[in-house]
């Protein structure tokens, strides 16, 4: 009987950014943008400070594609910023990204 062969399902955009963020949490050092494969990623922890929970915001400085995950848990050692910063503030860390969901 032959073998069938499997075929890899095609992540979604979600899926791969989901996995960038992984490799961010995990500190690998070789995460590259799931869109253009460059190695240019950013990301910020936007948050409560007294939970530390919050979103991460995650995107590529080469082609300007992000996106965000919320209800993270943000390690001490993680450096953010606060949810209730004003938008000229807030854009100092993070820049006008176009959003993959």
């Amino acid at each position: 009987m032959a073998k069938k062969l499997r075929q890899k399902k095609k992540l979604s955009k979600h899926e791969r950014w989901l996995r960038t963020y992984l490799q961010i949490r995990d500190k690998d050092p070789n995460v590259k943008c799931p869109i253009c494969g460059k190695s240019d990623i950013g990301f910020q922890h936007v948050g409560n400070i007294e939970t530390r929970i919050g979103t991460i915001f995650i995107w590529c400085w080469s082609c300007m594609n992000g996106t965000t995950l919320g209800r993270v848990s943000i390690p001490l050692e993680i450096k953010m910023i606060p949810l209730e910063l004003p938008e000229a503030e807030f854009r100092k860390y993070v820049p006008d990204i176009k959003l993959d969901f």
